[in-house]
């Protein structure tokens, strides 16, 4: 027997639902949190305990989001439009595999050259080997990254606006590593 087709409204409720908008979520471990909400818009890293606790009954336990990082349940990496998430570590493969075209589109837009077969594309995915074999012995931070990548690809013949970042960042799937003091503007090393 086919399923009746849900109407806009009764998507919408349950998309909220879902996501904990309408009532408290249960108590359950942080990363399978994640999964129901989906993922959590981490630019700034105060605000994915935020939403969870939010979705919370009042008085409930802070939601230790440190610690599931820590445990590596739930990441916190470049994602959609490589805006920063939190999805739990079981998730992000499959997201970051999702959002890959819409990265490539994203740095296709900001830099006006095909991200993967533009000659300036195929100079820069030449150098993610050196990138990557260094981030093998320790994670590493924007600026770092950007460094091995401007040395191994040399000149480049738009403006920077971080080019070689946005293009490294957005194909190669990468999480940051928690660190004590995380702020909003201090990037944390990735991996």
């Amino acid at each position: 027997m086919a399923q009746p087709m849900l109407t806009q409204r009764q998507l919408n409720r349950a998309t909220l639902a879902r996501q904990g908008l309408l009532r408290p979520l249960p108590r359950i471990p942080v990363a399978r949190l994640v999964e129901r909400i989906g993922s959590l818009q981490a630019q700034h890293p105060d605000w994915p305990p935020l939403a969870l606790q939010a979705r919370r009954p009042p008085n409930a336990p802070l939601v230790d989001l440190s610690r599931a990082r820590a445990r590596r349940t739930v990441v916190r990496a470049s994602l959609m439009r490589t805006t920063v998430h939190v999805v739990s570590a079981a998730d992000f493969w499959a997201m970051s595999t999702l959002t890959l075209p819409f990265r490539w589109e994203q740095w296709r837009i900001i830099f006006k050259r095909d991200p993967v077969s533009s000659p300036l594309a195929r100079r820069i995915r030449k150098s993610y080997g050196t990138v990557l074999a260094a981030m093998r012995e320790r994670p590493l931070a924007i600026h770092e990254i950007e460094s091995i990548l401007a040395e191994e690809v040399g000149r480049v013949e738009i403006p920077p606006n971080r080019c070689l970042w946005r293009h490294f960042s957005g194909g190669v799937a990468l999480v940051q590593v928690p660190h004590a003091g995380e702020t909003y503007g201090r990037a944390p090393p990735h991996r």
